[in-house]
């Protein structure tokens, strides 16, 4: 049986009398893999500034609610833009004239999807974004505007019918928080939404000291006031709450029109920048307020000390461009020019789940805290010395049948539960776990064990490099740090029609408990289910689906951490 009871002391394994972690430091990755970012010079640099701050100011932008399925600004618009298209009267009068044509009405609703999506680049490319936001501002009027902004912002977790749940990086910036304590730490974010007082919450944060906080109001030291700079809408069935009259900024005249709240946002917002260095993450540095805050304070030569953006690269090309390495090369150096002549340094993760990597290694006032290329490092011996990754042959036999036995075990559970609910039974349907295991060593994602079968040796182990962009959904899960599914086409499997990926992770070789955590694997559901009975059944059930994606994590992190401390 595995152990349920993991400890997390620092665990050195017999393998270092063979292969250091001196050794393994030098590995070449050639911007894959998880440790190419720590030998950036930068990264150091961003991690022990920030860790040294007072009080530490945090900017948060619309990345991290694209985490959870929630659009950035520009895929805002754009859902803005056609709806306003597809409610107007040439559109109108076009459906009826096809209607009379005798199009059906796939053909119909196909013909005016095209023409709202050709509308909504032409707004865009005639107005910019601002102007676009105050074209579909004018044309709903006052009465309608908020409302349609709030459908539009909600639709892609409304039409998934996924739960509402924040991101590793949202995660991560909690836990930040609840480390440095809410009197030593603000947090102010450009997002509608309220993903990060939900973080809070996840992470054990009571709700009644969580407060999602107006610009200009009171403000508790003992309190997680979330300051929303530009208004809060809450998720459609939460719009009961009093807040809701908050106004929200979007459209042009609210960002240049002036006035009190406009001179509230600029003194918040200064005063930070002034005081101390500042932390951005998930921001584009295309809101002109924020730029217009910046370029202001590097205007005054007293203020010259640094901030710090972490820049994802991870979804860097932009639609319709086809750029090679040797022009995002260039982007990315002239983009950190850019952002220096405003005191702004960069680090350029190459994945979104390093954001919350960068974010767990900031650690003020702690002593003897293990860096996340140390326990990295640790992580890769440990798991080739229990047998869990290639490096003790002999460790390998023992390993795999325990692991098979156990996946086993969880897959016929996890069967016999679809079984007893009508809606998510599926005669016929054959299900499979199968559990990855990250490797340092060579930036890759090795397929270790599987329910369904035995693997005879070591080298016959599938390995995927962890490189974005790449098709296999596991790669895209560990690289997001999110859960993935996908079904059909979408999967690059000649088996399996369904699959639900689990990143793992784990706080494994750290003497604090409650350590930011290092990626560790994934566990991945497979079925044989056909689309329409696939695993995407499961969002008819939201509450069913997160508890059987928690108890996957579980699950899985239990294995591989009890296996790697097994002899601890």
């Amino acid at each position: 049986m595995l152990s349920t009871s993991l400890d997390e002391r620092a665990f050195v394994p017999p393998i270092l009398q063979h292969l250091s972690v001196v050794e393994l430091s030098r590995v070449e990755e050639d911007e894959s893999g998880f440790r190419s970012l720590w030998l950036d010079d930068s990264v150091g640099e961003a991690v022990e500034l920030l860790s040294g701050q007072e009080h530490l100011h945090l900017f948060v932008g619309a990345g991290v609610s694209q985490e959870a399925g929630l659009p950035s600004w520009s895929e805002l618009l754009d859902e803005l833009l056609r709806r306003t298209a597809l409610s107007s009267d040439p559109f109108r009068t076009k459906a009826e004239e096809l209607d009379r044509g005798g199009a059906d009405e796939h053909e119909v609703a196909t013909a005016l999807a095209s023409d709202a999506a050709s509308y909504s680049r032409w707004a865009i490319a005639s107005h910019g974004l601002l102007g676009a936001a105050a074209v579909v501002k004018a044309w709903l009027g006052d009465g309608d505007y908020r409302r349609v902004v709030q459908d539009a912002l909600y639709a892609p977790m409304i039409q998934s019918r996924l739960p509402f749940q924040p991101g590793p990086t949202a995660i991560a910036i909690a836990a930040l928080w609840r480390r440095v304590g809410p009197s030593r730490m603000s947090v102010v974010t450009t997002n509608y939404d309220r993903m990060l007082e939900r973080a809070l919450v996840e992470i054990g944060v009571d709700e009644t000291e969580i407060r999602s906080a107006p610009v200009g109001g009171d403000r508790d030291s003992r309190t997680y006031n979330v300051i929303h700079l530009h208004g809060v809408l809450p998720e459609p069935q939460l719009t009961e709450q009093s807040d809701i009259a908050q106004p929200i900024v979007l459209a042009e005249d609210e960002f240049f029109g002036g006035g009190a709240d406009a001179r509230m946002r600029s003194r918040l917002c200064e005063s930070a920048l002034t005081s101390d260095s500042c932390l951005f993450v998930g921001t584009s540095f295309t809101d002109p307020n924020l730029l217009g805050y910046l370029y202001a304070v590097a205007r005054r030569e007293r203020y010259d000390h640094k901030h710090v953006a972490i820049v994802v690269k991870q979804g860097e090309q932009p639609p319709q461009v086809d750029a090679g390495r040797t022009v995002l090369t260039l982007g990315r150096q002239t983009a950190a020019a850019r952002l220096d002549r405003i005191n702004v340094m960069t680090v350029q993760p190459s994945f979104f789940s390093q954001t919350a990597h960068v974010l767990g290694e900031i650690e003020p006032s702690v002593e003897g805290h293990t860096g996340f290329l140390d326990r990295l490092d640790r992580w890769s011996l440990a798991a080739r010395s229990t047998g869990l990754l290639p490096g003790v042959p002999a460790a390998f036999d023992s390993r795999q049948s325990a692991l098979q036995r156990a996946l086993s075990v969880a897959v016929d559970q996890i069967h016999e539960a679809f079984m007893a609910v009508p809606s998510m039974r599926c005669d016929g349907e054959v299900l499979s776990l199968h559990l990855w295991a990250h490797d340092p060593f060579d930036s890759s994602i090795v397929f270790i064990a599987r329910s369904d079968q035995h693997f005879m040796a070591p080298e016959l182990l599938e390995r995927e490099p962890i490189a974005m962009p790449i098709r296999r959904l596991v790669v895209e899960s560990v690289c997001s740090g999110t859960v993935l599914e996908a079904s059909g086409g979408a999967l690059d499997s000649s088996r399996w029609n369904s699959m639900l990926v689990v990143p793992l992770s784990a706080s494994l070789f750290s003497t604090r408990p409650g350590a930011p955590t290092i990626p560790i694997g994934a566990l991945v559901l497979a079925s044989s289910a056909e689309v329409a009975r696939g695993l995407s059944r499961l969002r008819t059930a939201p509450d069913a689906r997160h508890h059987l994606v928690r108890s996957l994590a579980q699950v899985g992190e239990l294995m591989l951490q009890a296996e790697v401390n097994r002899d601890v």
